[in-house]
């Protein structure tokens, strides 16, 4: 799986998780995620490399319940697991 693929999957379970994500150019200050009263966001910083951007990706998603019936590739899965 591509690293685009990956980065496609994984804002999609973020999405399945109840994230509302956002992207912005940030100046390369980082991704990240909060949450806001019962909001959850998401901030993809847009001038961050790709591969950055994924392992915050990955550790936003890990840090929430992932919904019964979501589908986790092999390969986020093992991102998540080095996150746990």
């Amino acid at each position: 799986m591509t690293t685009g693929q990956l980065f496609d999957q994984a804002i999609a379970v973020a999405k399945q998780q109840g994230f509302e994500v956002r992207f912005e150019h940030l100046g390369g200050s980082g991704t990240g995620y909060c949450r806001v009263g019962e909001r959850r966001w998401l901030v993809v910083d847009v001038a961050q490399p790709m591969e950055e951007q994924l392992e915050q990706l990955a550790a936003a998603i890990a840090s929430e319940p992932i919904p019964n019936g979501v589908r986790i590739g092999d390969d986020l899965r093992q991102m998540l697991d080095a996150d746990a």
